[in-house]
């Protein structure tokens, strides 16, 4: 029944068909603010509710960060990391995936060293020597878990890192910024005939402040638009029927063609800037007659609002709570009256709930040189009360490294670039509390989209195959044959004995047949 709690419970997922078992993975699912609908509604609902919650818990997406000691670094440098692992939609370090791997990539794109990291309930460690004979450039690390090597590589944790060497001498070769193609992205999806709407023009590469023109077939200025340093302007737009638009702008040989407008449908439109409380979402439409959508809203594959919209005009208008959404990127669907797909908008908030306040305390305000410096740190949630945890820091020279050549976090990681696919020059930036960063973010998400899952095979519910296990330690396998010869040896007792980080180890197997 709409309108109804779904209480946290604890579940247990057995997938024999993979053969593995994610056995005891807490399920959080709550659903609020949905309205009572009709009975036949209410069915549709609760089967895409249900294809929805098959997704999320039974293809549980771990998400990897990986902290790295530096920004960049030198040839002969040590890079240490710190490696998290999460979860399912409440990030929850992952009960699931013992094995980490971790790649260093060159600049050709060549997997230089593969370590596998040990993952303690999530948490990990390592290092990678980066040897004098390494040519400078741009390196990568990569890191992922061999169950999420089930679904797309774009969602693996990837950072990229200038190595440098400081003995070498190189000439500074004049910095050219390529100019990419020109991209546009109208809100909701598509451009519909006689409906207003808002696109998005993507243009990288293009200096801040770059101005461009929209004319219509007749040559005739539209509306006038200005890019951002992220390549991307916004303008309104009303798409006359057989009208060819194209944005025209100095340095361009020939104008770009903006998509073709559908002569039937909504646009879906979101205002996620003006209200702290609430999002605001409104469906337009400029076919006649009574109108019956749906609206859902979900992060991370838990469903936190939905409404019936039954409305008769143009226009229909519907206010999210805040409350309802989780923190993170939360993905707006207006739905037809047969559940299918019209549009989507991807929004992101960061209400700050799940946050902490810390402080950083030393013993001492001078230090000598090679002094032992005790650093104390303090946790508490907003409340005041404190708290437990894990962590990892950097410590390093100021006026070597500025505290602006870190580019990303576990916060702007875990919410926001590890749900989306594509490279994110500077998402450290979209995290700040200033309404420019929400508006440039904001920019920015209507260019991307949630790419785990599509409706279609939702409803259709057609799942990601499962090819690779979840991995907990190791396997060791082999045959057993008698000293100088070929027989194998059946019921052969194997027993294995070492150490774990300092713990003794003791294990011990029998041969088969064979």
């Amino acid at each position: 029944l709409f309108g109804s709690v779904v209480e946290a419970q604890e579940c247990s997922i057995k997938q024999q068909d993979m053969k593995t078992k994610v056995t005891t993975y807490l399920a959080h699912l709550m659903i609020s603010s949905l309205l009572i609908f009709s009975a036949g509604t209410s069915n549709d609902f609760e089967k895409l509710l249900a294809s929805l919650e098959k997704q999320t818990y039974d293809y549980v997406q771990e998400k990897v960060y990986l902290h790295l000691d530096r920004p960049y670094y030198s040839v002969g440098d040590d890079l240490w990391f710190k490696a998290y692992t999460v979860a399912g939609p409440n990030h929850t370090p992952t009960p699931l995936s013992e094995n980490l791997f971790v790649e260093l990539i060159d600049p050709k794109g060549e997997v230089l060293k593969r370590h596998t990291v040990y993952m303690n309930k999530g948490l990990g460690k390592g290092d990678f020597e980066l040897a004098d004979s390494l040519k400078v450039g741009t390196y990568q690390i990569r890191a992922y878990t061999n169950w999420m090597r089930n679904f797309d590589e774009g969602f693996f944790f990837h950072k990229t890192f200038n190595l440098i060497n400081p003995f070498e001498v190189t000439e500074e070769s004049e910095r050219t910024t390529e100019v990419a193609e020109i991209r546009f992205f109208p809100e909701g999806g598509e451009l519909i005939t006689g409906v207003p709407g808002q696109v998005v023009a993507e243009w990288l590469g293009v200096p801040a402040g770059t101005k461009a023109d929209i004319l219509d077939g007749t040559g005739a200025k539209v509306v006038s638009v200005t890019f951002n340093e992220d390549g991307h302007g916004k303008f309104g737009l009303l798409p006359m029927e057989g009208q060819q638009y194209v944005l025209q702008a100095e340095g361009l040989k020939t104008p770009i063609n903006l998509p073709k407008a559908r002569n039937n449908g909504y646009v879906l439109s979101v205002d996620n800037l003006s209200s702290e409380t609430e999002v605001m979402v409104t469906v337009k439409t400029a076919m006649p007659g009574k109108h019956l959508a749906y609206l859902v809203a979900h992060t991370r594959g838990v469903v936190g609002f939905g409404s019936k919209l039954d409305w008769q005009g143009a226009t229909a208008r519907v206010r999210i709570p805040r409350t309802d959404l989780g923190n993170g990127l939360t993905h707006i669907t207006l739905f037809n009256n047969d559940w299918k797909p019209e549009a989507e908008r991807l929004i992101f908030q960061n209400s700050g709930s799940e946050q902490v306040n810390f402080e950083i305390n030393t013993d001492k305000s001078v230090y000598e040189q090679r002094d032992m410096a005790t650093v104390k740190l303090k946790l508490t949630d907003l409340e005041g009360k404190p708290l437990q945890g894990f962590f990892s820091m950097n410590v390093y020279d100021a006026k070597q490294i500025e505290p602006g050549a870190w580019k990303d976090n576990i916060l702007s990681n875990i919410l926001l670039t590890s749900d989306l696919k594509g490279d994110i020059q500077n998402p450290l930036k979209y995290m700040a509390k200033t309404q420019k960063a929400r508006a440039d973010l904001d920019l920015l998400l209507m260019t991307r989209g949630l790419t785990r899952f599509t409706w279609k095979d939702l409803l259709e519910e057609q799942y990601p195959e499962t090819a690779f296990e979840v991995e907990q330690g190791f396997k060791v396998t082999g045959t057993v044959k008698q000293r100088n010869g070929q027989k194998t040896l059946a019921r052969a007792s194997i027993k294995q004995i070492g150490t774990f980080e300092g713990i003794p180890l003791f294990a011990q197997a029998e041969t088969d047949a064979k």
